[in-house]
């Protein structure tokens, strides 16, 4: 399940309270948070970071909301003090504030981009600063197009194997 609805601003109009969200959905906005940061070449510890506390929070047995409201989640491996703030605005309010910041810089579909073998955050900043590449579709556009190539360092293969990862996802 994607986070889309945990992103919006005005996600807590709809709904006041999120304190019934799942570890996986919990996981997943800190996974994308990390993500957005590192799109903005935030410092490799703090991606770092929320990837770790992502993975420590969907392995967890127990419900990472509930640790959250008893304010235990700093508990777990990897969550800190910073992290159990962001879960605690997340199961508040239905979004993370620093989440809505950068996907105001990036769209959200070069966090889509990332997800594919071969490419990270440099590559899909790089696609969508040279290009405009902001989604799988227009990357596939683009590859299908040869315009990939055409950007210092990317070749004909490297387009041969998106367009591959594109069709397996």
């Amino acid at each position: 399940m994607g986070v889309d609805h945990l992103q919006h601003p005005d996600a807590h109009l709809e709904q006041s309270s999120r304190s019934d969200l799942s570890n996986t959905e919990i996981a997943d906005a800190l996974e994308e948070l990390g993500s957005l940061y590192a799109l903005d070449e935030a410092d490799a510890y703090r991606v770092r970071a929320y990837r770790n506390a992502a993975a420590s929070i969907r392995s967890c047995p127990s419900s990472v909301a509930a640790l959250a409201r008893q304010g235990h989640a700093r508990q777990l491996p990897h969550v800190g003090e910073t992290i159990e703030a962001k879960i605690i605005d997340l199961l508040q309010t239905g979004w993370i504030p620093a989440t809505c910041r950068l996907t105001q810089r990036f769209p959200k579909g070069l966090t889509e981009i990332m997800r594919l073998p071969g490419i990270g955050p440099k590559r899909a900043r790089l696609l969508y600063e040279q290009i405009g590449v902001d989604s799988l579709p227009a990357l596939r556009l683009a590859a299908e197009q040869h315009r990939l190539r055409g950007i210092q360092g990317l070749s004909a293969r490297f387009e041969q194997s998106v367009l591959e990862a594109i069709d397996a996802s």
